[in-house]
């Protein structure tokens, strides 16, 4: 048992069991019209990105997608499915932040379903030079490494390393922006946006006071720290940004936290302590 485990109550027991088998978990009805589905990321350590559905009464609004691959949208159709919903049920896709993972099916989604895309403005302004228009980015990343000493021969190898990731997002543009304390349209559902940086610029979490839940997406993880990163695209000193963003996030009235990655669980405010 590791220490942040003794700091929580784990509440996603079927998803804490098949971590530790390393199996994907099950699709799961979490009661107060939410759903988490799992969709698989081969070749990570991460595993899989829990997907949450929201039921609505002329459909469900997604939190995140997954990302663009065709296992991954036969885990996220399927899982839709297994709720009692089709891709063209799909009203809304949130989006915690750009990365492929949570990112990368979005603009699929609203090619089969019509749903709106969601994304923090800090965000949707690295999109374009991220995954559409690399080559100014590109430079940057080079100027980046070279300022902080990095010698000539594996200079290019790492300018281009996150490259490969690019096939793994339709890039697309969302259709609204969400400001931190925004409340997104999701008729009969009680959510605040709360811009969360650090593991990127835009990150945000979803917070529920009626159901007392946060979909926390990258921002709080059960037993990990996400990735805090610094690149020509992060905001000056990320990490501030990081340790700021949980002490907001601790002061939340939360009974349960369903993360992006891992398993859900209860005790926020001493996971983030």
């Amino acid at each position: 048992m590791t220490r942040a485990d003794t700091a929580i109550e784990i509440s996603g027991t079927l998803q804490k069991a098949a971590w530790e088998d390393d199996v994907l978990p099950p699709v799961e009805n979490l009661g107060a019209g939410i759903w988490s589905v799992p969709v698989p990321m081969p070749q990570s350590s991460l595993r899989y990105v829990l997907v949450y559905l929201l039921e609505l009464d002329d459909g469900v609004a997604m939190i995140d997608a997954g990302w663009d691959t065709d296992v991954a949208w036969e885990a996220l159709t399927g899982g839709l499915q297994q709720a009692g919903f089709q891709i063209g049920d799909v009203k809304a896709c949130l989006v915690t932040h750009i990365h492929p993972d949570h990112y990368g099916l979005a603009g699929r989604v609203r090619e089969e379903s019509g749903a709106w895309i969601a994304l923090h403005p800090a965000d949707a302004a690295i999109l374009p030079q991220r995954y559409m228009q690399m080559d100014g980015l590109m430079e940057e990343m080079r100027a980046h490494l070279v300022h902080c000493g990095v010698p000539p021969e594996p200079l290019e190898t790492m300018r281009g390393a996150s490259m490969p990731i690019r096939d793994l997002v339709n890039a697309v543009l969302p259709d609204v922006l969400l400001e931190d304390g925004d409340r997104p349209d999701i008729a009969g559902w009680d959510l605040t946006s709360i811009w969360t940086p650090g593991h990127s610029p835009g990150h945000l979490c979803f917070y529920d006071a009626t159901r007392r839940v946060l979909l926390s997406g990258d921002h709080v993880l059960p037993r990990i720290t996400p990735n805090i990163s610094f690149h020509p695209q992060q905001t000056v000193n990320p990490l501030a940004d990081f340790v700021e963003s949980l002490e907001r996030v601790a002061l939340l009235d939360v009974d349960e936290v369903l993360p992006a990655h891992e398993y859900r669980f209860r005790g926020l405010a001493q996971r983030v302590a």
